[in-house]
């Protein structure tokens, strides 16, 4: 399966919906946002029991875990159209661009 086909499975099963919590509406973009927050910290958690040697399948984990963050990541490209074929290479091109400057393990964001 390639990423538009995902995608497409994605959009077929995130409920466009307005939920009322408490006094604030919280719309479709905090919803997603939130969920990709929650699943990768599902992620860390995965990993966290890991390395306690709870004795998990942890690939089998990981790739339960890490498909939730890549279906919100999808979410979160259509709700603000975004094209995520357009982030992937724009993510390589940052990583080389670093790389060739010696730049690959120093902070911050525009290094």
């Amino acid at each position: 399966m390639n990423l538009n086909e995902y995608k497409k499975h994605c959009l077929e099963t995130w409920i466009y919906t307005r939920y009322l919590y408490t006094t604030k509406e919280i719309n479709d973009n905090t919803r997603a946002l939130l969920g990709l927050i929650g699943e990768t910290g599902e992620v860390a958690e995965v990993y966290k029991k890991y390395l306690r040697r709870d004795f998990i399948d942890i690939k089998k984990r990981l790739e339960q875990e890490l498909g939730d963050v890549l279906y919100y990541i999808m979410i979160i490209c259509n709700l603000f159209n975004l094209d995520i074929n357009k982030i992937l290479e724009l993510n390589i091109k940052k990583l080389k661009s670093r790389k060739e400057r010696n730049k690959i393990k120093s902070d911050g964001d525009n290094k």
